[in-house]
């Protein structure tokens, strides 16, 4: 079910994509969270 309905991409909007994927698949390890506390915040 959708709420609103999405207007389709032009080429403009794929291009502007495209060049954001890299930048996404950059940044991934640095914004993903650590499954456990390191360091000096590390329960003991």
């Amino acid at each position: 079910m959708e709420i609103c309905q999405q207007p389709d991409l032009d080429r403009r909007d794929a291009q502007v994509l495209a060049e954001i994927h890299p930048f996404r698949e950059g940044l991934a390890a640095s914004l993903r969270v650590p499954a456990r506390w390191q360091g000096a915040l590390r329960r003991t």
